[in-house]
Order: C-alpha cells, then structure tokens, then sequence
C-alpha cells in the first residue's frame, strides 16, 4: 500500500493494519449467481457471503463479482480478522458488486469483528444505514453509498477505523439526525471521500471524538453543517486539514475544541442554513476561538474569523455551478496552505511537494483536471451518475496523468 502518513497519535495497531492489509490466509470468490455447491473457487463461487463465512471464517479475502445481492451482509465478532490477516470483502471491480435495498443496514459489522476491510461495492437504498460498525480498525473504502434511508456510513464508539475514498451522497431522510457519515471514537482517519448532499451533516461526529485526523475531503451541499465535531472535555486532539467544504448549511461546528487544528481547508458559501447559526464559517460551543489553531484557510465570502494567513476571496472554482471544485489557474488558493500541516498526500492519494507550500483545499492546482478530456465520463460536465448516461460513474479519484 502506498500514501499512508504516518502519525504519532495513530496507534501502532492501526498503522500495522493499514501497512500489512494484503496479507491474508486464502481468496475466496462470491457470486450472486454462484451454485449452491460452490467452493468458493474463481470458477465454482460460493452463492453468497453468510455462506462463504460460515464456511470459512474470518482472516480470508472474499472477492463478489459483479451482480446484485440483496439482504444485510452481517459480520458477526466469530469472523473478525487481525492486524496481519484482516477479514476483507472486496468487490472485483469497484462499485460493480451492488448492495441492494437491505431491510437492515448493506452491511452491518458487529462489536467485536475488528480488522475487516470493505472495499470497492455500491451500497444503497438500505432501510438504514449504508455501511454500518460497531468494530475497531474497519476501513471502508472506494465505495459508493447512496440513497440510505439513514446514514451512508456509521461507526459508534470505535477506534482505529479508517473511511477513505468513498463517494457519499443523497443519504439520509431527517434534516437532525441522518448523516454523511456519522462516526465517533478514537484515532480515526477520515480522509479523501467526497460527502454530498445528505439530509443533515456531511461529517457528524458526534458525541465524541478524539486524535483523528480529517483530511482532503470535498465536503459540499448538505442540508446542515459540512463537519460537525464534538472534542471531549479539555479537547480531543483532532485536525481538520486541507478539505473544501463548500455551499452546506454552515461550514464548520465544534464543541470543547481546545486546541483543535484547522488548516489549509477552503470553507465557501456556507450559508443556506439560516437558523441558529452566528458563524456561517465555524461555530464553536463551550470554546473560545483563541483555544483553536484556525490558520491559512480560504473564506468566502468575507468573515470575520481571528488566526494568521487566513484569506478572504473567492477560491476560483472550475464549474463550482455544477459541482466541479477544481481549482482555476488563477485561484488565490495556489501555494497559501501551511507547510506544517500538510497531508503528505493529495486527494488522489499523490505525494505532496515537501519543499512547497501546499494549495488550499483538497484539490491542488493541476491543469489536466480542467481539460473537457479530463471530463468525457461526466454527463454534461455534472460529475454524477444519470440514469440516461450511456457509461459508467465518472471515478472522481482517477489520478490527473501529469
């Protein structure tokens, strides 16, 4: 695995887990039209992955090809995995194994089933949530979680969990309590999704989070604020770096953020949520704004906000009408971020020039992502999928060939 940061504050575990995830006991293959006499082989699939599981166990990678399958995945404490052998559902190509309409959650991870890994499915239209954990060090990637009737991801009370690279859009049905994703716990890396249009937050983490990180995401037109977080008394240790949060409710909302950091993001017209919010930018609840770290962010328009190099002008999106946040040549975000806090990577999971100072915002400046070339999957320039579109969902993470 390439691009994974190392941070003092993540525990040795979890960083064992990310650097050893290939590692695993025997590969085994699903198929929503496998034989009831399947052994799981590439060419004899097992018919479905309670099957496959019960027969067997945790610690094995288990590969779905293309198909719809139907009804709640369920990963009960009995097939959890390890740090060196995690339990790992994988779909052959990505968003072409496809969760459909569970009366439960797409897929639900028990307390106790630590170190699984889910990776590449669509999930959607699930009664609950998309993807559902109770269980330590889980990572949830390049999935697309859609149009659940609560939230596309949840995770309460974990640690170690890992959400990266997912596309997170159109979940939730109450304008309160369902989210984008709605996690808490401890060391957690949420980094590099795109989280849109949700019925509540984009990012609810919420009651209490600590020593995680919040990084490269596009976090745009959901109903209320784009992150939400809640520290534990006297603080949580967290950082929110280098994201675009653009055209939500609010931008940013944080309760006991003592010594908090919040850098390099780009917040814009964060200002449809009209009620009882004072700072359309960032809000804080039993905190005072000198108890924050808030430095070299782009806001738009004009707010007031205290902290140094914090630049107050429109970011110059590249079609931000239809959803294209890609930076213009002439953005004033270019080379205004902190070196100090910079992910060693970019939204596309590239390293990050270490002797320059980064561009604002998940993406940085690159002059491929503007060409129409760039764009020939997108319908119309709108970077979503459409039902009367002839290819696939444009892969918003296709790394620019520069």
């Amino acid at each position: 695995m390439t691009g994974i940061k190392i941070n003092s504050k993540i525990p040795f575990l979890v960083l064992l887990f990310l650097l050893a995830g290939s590692v695993h006991a025997a590969t085994f293959w699903i198929s929503s039209k496998g034989s009831l006499r399947g052994d799981g082989s590439q060419n004899n699939p097992f018919n479905s992955i309670n099957t496959a599981l019960q027969k067997k166990g945790g610690g094995n990678t288990y590969i779905f090809k293309p198909g719809v399958y139907m009804g709640q995945i369920t990963l009960k404490s009995v097939y959890k995995g390890t740090p060196k052998a995690p339990t790992i559902l994988q779909s052959e190509q990505k968003y072409k194994a496809i969760l459909h309409g569970s009366i439960g959650h797409a897929v639900y991870i028990d307390k106790g089933a630590d170190w699984v890994i889910v990776d590449g499915f669509e999930a959607r239209c699930a009664a609950i949530d998309g993807i559902k954990s109770n269980a330590n060090f889980t990572v949830i990637r390049n999935c697309w979680i859609h149009h659940n009737c609560e939230n596309g991801i949840g995770a309460f009370s974990v640690e170690g969990g890992v959400y990266e690279r997912n596309l997170v859009e159109f979940n939730g049905t109450h304008i309160q309590f369902t989210h984008g994703l709605y996690v808490y716990g401890k060391s957690l890396i949420i980094r590099q999704n795109i989280v849109r249009f949700n019925a509540s937050h984009g990012m609810s983490l919420y009651p209490n989070v600590s020593e995680s990180l919040v990084e490269n995401n596009l976090v745009y037109g959901n109903n209320r604020s784009g992150i939400l977080m809640y520290c534990p008394e006297g603080g949580g240790n967290n950082k929110i770096i280098n994201n675009t949060i653009v055209d939500n409710g609010f931008g940013i909302y944080m309760n006991d953020s003592k010594g908090e950091v919040v850098a390099n993001n780009i917040i814009s017209g964060n200002t449809r949520w009209q009620y009882w919010v004072k700072n359309p930018v960032i809000e804080l609840l039993n905190t005072e704004m000198k108890d924050v770290i808030f430095e070299n962010n782009l806001i738009y328009p004009k707010v007031i906000v205290p902290g140094p190099n914090n630049i107050f002008l429109d970011p110059q999106f590249t079609n931000p009408e239809k959803g294209n946040f890609f930076l213009k040549s002439d953005s004033p975000a270019i080379k205004k971020g902190s070196l100090k806090y910079a992910p060693q990577q970019d939204f596309w999971n590239r390293p990050r020039p270490k002797d320059a100072p980064p561009d604002l915002g998940c993406f940085p400046y690159n002059e491929i992502v503007s060409k129409e070339s760039y764009r020939k999957n997108w319908y119309y320039d709108w970077p979503f999928f459409f039902n009367e579109q002839t290819g696939p969902l444009p892969d918003l993470w296709a790394v620019p060939n520069n």
